[in-house]
């Protein structure tokens, strides 16, 4: 039941049980976890007490018990403690449903710590080659093609040539994919995923607004003397 409402794994995981008990949250988390420890100690007895009273009635029953009034007393006995055990395991279920309750409301009242954004993530910029090879598979004119045999996957691209390792590169960052839908004897199409169009407008926006670059010689400075 605790570990429902609470939606925690364990006791150790609730709410407030790693804070001082001297602070409401954990005083309540502490107080929770113990009678959660209680009524579990008071079912196993409740159980075993249950079960022992079965195995002596069902002798009695058999009439495999050779002394019935020594019986009869310790199944009276063994009655009075079943109930009472019944008794208090009911009593300790409402208590720490009540407690319960009261240490969901009080965790959610718990200001909650602040958030700041997350920063962006830095993508790894790319390499002449990889961006090359990035714009040859965005022509849809890449394949990749395996005969069966031990030799590595052969790379085609008409007209075009595609530098090998740039696109390994590409394929371990997984910006770009094969299109399965065909079979690798055939041949299968090199295609960007999402995050390599991505990668790749933004490179093509950049090198767009990119001041070119001075080829004029660079002339010295004459410093003049007084």
């Amino acid at each position: 039941m605790v570990l429902r409402i609470l939606d925690v794994p364990d006791l150790q995981a609730i709410p407030g049980s790693r804070e001082d008990e001297d602070t409401p949250l954990g005083r309540s988390a502490a107080d929770v976890a113990h009678l959660a420890r209680r009524l579990d100690s008071v079912q196993y007895t409740l159980v075993t007490v249950a079960t022992s009273i079965r195995r002596d009635m069902l002798r009695v029953i058999g009439g495999d018990d050779a002394d019935l009034p020594q019986s009869h007393g310790v199944l009276g006995s063994s009655g009075q403690s079943l109930d009472f055990l019944v008794v208090r395991r009911t009593e300790l279920f409402q208590t720490l449903e009540r407690a319960t309750g009261l240490h969901q409301a009080l965790a959610a009242a718990q200001p909650q710590a602040e958030q700041r954004p997350a920063a962006p993530v830095q993508e790894e910029k790319l390499t002449a080659p990889q961006r090359e090879a990035l714009e040859a598979v965005a022509t849809g004119r890449v394949t990749m093609s395996d005969s069966g045999t031990q030799r590595p996957m052969r790379v085609r691209a008409a007209g075009m040539t595609v530098d090998r390792k740039a696109l390994d590169a590409l394929f371990r960052r997984k910006l770009v994919e094969r299109d399965t839908s065909t079979s690798l004897f055939v041949g299968q199409t090199v295609r960007p995923t999402a995050t390599g169009q991505r990668i790749l407008a933004a490179a093509t926006a950049a090198a767009a607004v990119a001041p070119p670059r001075s080829t004029a010689p660079a002339t010295s400075a004459t410093r003049r003397t007084r």
